[in-house]
């Protein structure tokens, strides 16, 4: 016994002398896991593609400056002919990508490059992003450990590691603004601790400026920046509410704020302005925190005026604050804005909270701005994990309000706060929907209930204990916490996209209640506390699944597999067929040729096509993305087309199969106020059980669901648009055998198709007047519903049906120049096909999903085209400006009818 006790004694001896070089050599584990498993993908990008479509913008820009050594001044191979001079949201990361690249060929001038060689730009934008990573671990890993201790920050960096929602934006090759500008946040909230912390005002001074400076840089390059301004507000504001924060604590957070906006209009000066950060509501109630740090400095911490002691009798100090600085931060706004400019920011903060990307047809398209549901949260994050990050949440509100008699009453207040204002979007369909009035009361008012419980409660305690702030725990770094964790749940709920930036957020608190149960609770039962920490380890580490419908597996477990596992198939965007196309363009193109198409492969084609477009992924100039979708895809004629395009010398335009599945995106954007473009195009799949057949012919029943478009009348009933259904179509036909070339052939003939249209609970069959099969449009006489069937081969398990579905064209679509030249592929003078890898890439449907070819045309103007003097008006940065306003007025703009 005393042997294994003296052995007992050298290990703990052993762990305490070398305690740091441990930590530091787990969390070297930890980012190193990191990087392994953000680095699965190397093989299939080939060390020259990378997945992610918009990173290629920053690939090209770095490219541009290893090869010229700064970047251009005006970028025209986007928006031709008038390009994008708003560089400063380019500038860091294009030029810190092109230094690494010279970096990591230096190492491979020395041998000690790990990776094959020789180095290229592509090296740089490939490893940026899980490089980026691990300086972002560190910084997170000083920040959580400044605030809580090295347990809780070494859990938290694990976690964070394997999240799935923290993954994409920080894969090899993903070469985005969020990974370098994540290193700054962790930054930015690591040194704004650090004020809080440091006990000498020297300190805190310093790391204000820090802090300014992460700050800063991250807003340079990342629109991320908001939720610093929030956080870094809301917590100075409630520091001063309670009369917690010290004098060099509000020099500190001044100093941060200041020098944030400062930098940004340094560095960005063509976006950023003095007046700007005034007009925004983050940055406004950025500004209104240094206002408050000012009337409490200056009224009650130097009592300028002699009025202290007569607030302090009525009110706590802080609320003073609050009053006086709402007051003066009204008369400032008011004079600066005007009176309809406050009312637009209060609007605007409400819809903010409630459709934070807009409700405009142009943010309503773009997938990843689409709010979530609290389910998505469930899907992604699964129900262990939230209850964690949630129970970590509660234990943190109740270790602030400990030594208040009321500590179980308001934690329990808390607790339902946030279960409300998290679940008030749930699911669609659900009395939470997210739309409704019932999930808005939820959401904002959870919101405003819970918030004037604090205030009024606090007012009210003040006025019987004018000592409440000696028995109110207000810990400084756990508000911090809470303030971070609020603005990400308001960022989660907003919009799929932000998952990235909940993540963070939520593996802090999840990590803080593990370690709590684990380290910090006092169990009064040995064998309650065995029991609890079994269960924990095995919602932690259970190997095995045990469910069938989902992922029961431990949370690391889980995360752990199903990171690697998504990482390992993380290959390109820019595919084969996409690269097949770009080497074409390159060699059979002009270096001045101009593409047209939809809006989403701008950046392929600038990078991989090497050529200028009229739009792209950055959507500066919206109006280009309304044009582009009425006058080209929806456009009715040929003629509508070429009048847009001459005004851009466009000279080829491009269409893949993605168009299909994006028609109601583009349609929408190009619709007027009545939406007359607007439409969709729906698949409906052969279902042989209802086929028929006789002696003379065959009748293939086509099932599945969509809704007229428009009004229909048939034999004098009126069938609604949206509420009349599409259920189904019949198509008759029979063979015939031909003699063809001394052969004889079977021919399928076509007989004239009909649609089954639901409405009132009736169906009813109707006729309709078109086919199109095998590259030939079959077209019948009489009344009928308008529009065509396209019958589209179906792929399934490497078997091929030619029959096994159709799309329905409505007359809307049927009538559209993206029907005529794509799907139909009718033969033009205007519009010359100059590539197709149709022949590889038909359409079909294989297995589930749309395929088909990449269409290029030539873009000929016949002499009765010329440029439209009108439109030639916004082809500028203000012209566009004006031209949305137009769109935004008039429904459909003046000029190309």
């Amino acid at each position: 016994m005393d042997e294994i006790e003296q052995r007992k004694a050298e290990v703990v001896s052993f762990l305490k002398k070398y305690k740091n070089k441990l930590i530091y050599l787990v969390f070297a584990v930890i980012a190193w896991f990191g990087y392994y498993i953000r680095t699965q993908n190397l093989g299939i990008l080939n060390w020259k593609y990378i997945p992610d479509v918009d990173s290629y913008i920053f690939l090209r820009l770095a490219k541009y400056i290893a090869e010229h050594g700064k970047l251009m001044i005006v970028d025209t191979m986007r928006y031709f002919p008038i390009g994008f001079d708003s560089m400063g949201e380019f500038r860091i990361l294009s030029y810190a990508m092109a230094y690494l690249y010279k970096f990591l060929a230096f190492l491979d001038s020395i041998h000690l490059y790990p990776y094959p060689g020789p180095v290229t730009i592509e090296h740089s934008a490939i490893l940026y992003p899980p490089i980026a990573f691990v300086i972002a671990l560190v910084f997170f890993f000083l920040f959580v450990r400044k605030i809580f201790n090295t347990k809780v920050a070494l859990l938290s960096s694990f976690l964070l590691t394997i999240i799935p929602a923290f993954l994409y934006r920080t894969m090899a090759g993903v070469s985005d603004k969020e990974a370098f500008a994540t290193i700054f946040m962790f930054a930015s909230l690591y040194f704004y601790a650090s004020i809080i912390k440091a006990e000498d005002n020297k300190w805190k001074v310093i790391h204000g400026i820090l802090c300014g400076l992460s700050t800063g840089i991250m807003g340079l390059v990342w629109g991320g920046i908001n939720f610093m301004f929030l956080t870094l507000a809301c917590y100075m504001l409630i520091m001063l509410f309670f009369n917690r924060a010290s004098t060099f604590d509000m020099i500190g957070h001044c100093i941060a704020i200041i020098l944030t906006m400062l930098l940004m209009i340094i560095g960005n000066p063509e976006t950023y302005y003095i007046r700007l950060f005034f007009v925004f509501v983050t940055s406004a109630i950025a500004l209104f925190s240094v206002l408050a740090c000012g009337v409490h400095y200056f009224l009650l911490n130097i009592d300028t005026f002699k009025i202290k002691e007569k607030i302090k009798d009525k009110y706590p100090l802080g609320v003073a604050t609050m009053g006086l600085s709402l007051c003066v931060a009204f008369l400032g706004m008011t004079f600066i804005l005007g009176p309809e400019g406050i009312l637009r920011q209060m609007n605007q903060i409400f819809t903010n909270l409630v459709e934070p990307f807009g409700t405009t047809r142009w943010a309503l398209t773009v997938a990843e701005s689409n709010q979530p549901y609290f389910i998505n949260w469930v899907g992604d994050m699964g129900w262990i994990y939230i209850s964690l990050f949630f129970a970590g949440s509660v234990l943190l509100f109740y270790k602030n309000v400990i030594n208040l008699k009321e500590k179980f009453w308001l934690t329990v207040a808390y607790t339902t706060f946030i279960l409300m204002f998290s679940m008030s979007r749930y699911k669609p369909g659900s009395i939470f929907d997210g739309v409704s009035t019932l999930s808005h009361v939820t959401y904002i008012g959870s919101l405003v209930a819970f918030a004037a419980l604090i205030i009024l409660g606090y007012v009210s305690l003040y006025r019987k204990n004018k000592n409440i702030d000696e028995v109110f725990n207000l810990n400084p770094v756990s508000v911090l916490i809470f303030a971070y964790f609020f603005f990400n749940i308001i960022g989660a709920r907003s919009a799929i996209r932000l998952f990235y930036t909940f993540a963070p957020a939520t593996a802090i608190l999840a990590a803080y209640f593990i370690i709590w149960i684990f380290f910090e609770y006092k169990f009064e039962d040995s064998n309650v506390k065995y029991g609890v920490f079994a269960i924990l380890l095995l919602l932690l580490l259970m190997p095995i699944n045990l469910c069938s419908v989902q992922d029961c597996r431990g949370i690391i477990v889980s995360y752990s597999s199903n990171s690697i596992n998504s990482a390992k198939y993380m290959g390109p965007s820019y595919n084969p067929q996409w690269q097949a196309a770009g080497n074409w363009a390159q060699n059979n193109t002009p270096e001045n040729a101009i593409f047209a198409h939809w809006w989403d492969y701008g950046y392929w084609v600038q990078s991989g096509f090497n050529r200028a477009t009229v739009t792209d992924g950055g959507n500066l100039f919206y109006p280009l993305n309304y044009f582009m979708g009425r006058h080209f895809l929806t456009a009715t004629s040929e003629e509508e087309a070429l009048k847009f395009f001459i005004n851009h010398n466009v000279t080829h335009a491009l269409i893949v199969s993605d168009e299909i599945g994006k028609y109601p995106a583009f349609s929408s954007i190009g619709a007027d106020k009545n939406n007359d473009r607007y439409s969709w195009i729906s698949t409906f799949a052969l279902n042989p059980e209802q086929t028929r057949e006789t002696r003379n012919e065959t009748v293939m029943i086509y099932t599945g669901g969509s809704a007229l478009d428009d009004d229909f009348i048939f034999q004098d009933k009126i069938y609604p648009a949206l509420s009349t259904g599409v259920i189904g179509f019949a198509i008759p036909y029979y063979k015939e055998t031909v003699l063809k070339d001394n052969n004889s052939e079977e021919t399928v003939i076509f007989e004239q198709p009909s649609a089954f249209l639901y409405y009132q609970n009736q169906q009813i069959q109707v006729p309709m007047n078109c086919i199109y099969f095998d590259n030939k449009e079959y077209n019948f006489e009489g009344e009928g519903l308008g529009g065509c069937l396209r019958i589209t081969p179906v792929i399934q398990s490497n078997q091929m049906d030619p029959l096994g579905a159709l799309m329905y064209l409505s007359k809307d679509v049927y009538d559209s120049l993206f029907t005529k030249l794509y799907l139909f592929g009718r033969e033009s003078e205007n519009f010359k096909l100059a590539y197709s890898d149709e022949s590889g890439m038909p359409i079909a449907i294989y297995n589930g999903r749309i395929i088909g070819p990449i269409k290029i045309w030539e873009v000929h103007y016949p002499n009765n085209i010329t440029k439209d003097l009108e439109y030639q008006k916004y082809l500028s940065n203000e012209g566009m400006a004006q031209a949305y306003q137009d769109i935004v007025a008039e429904g459909v703009t003046k000029v190309i009818r």
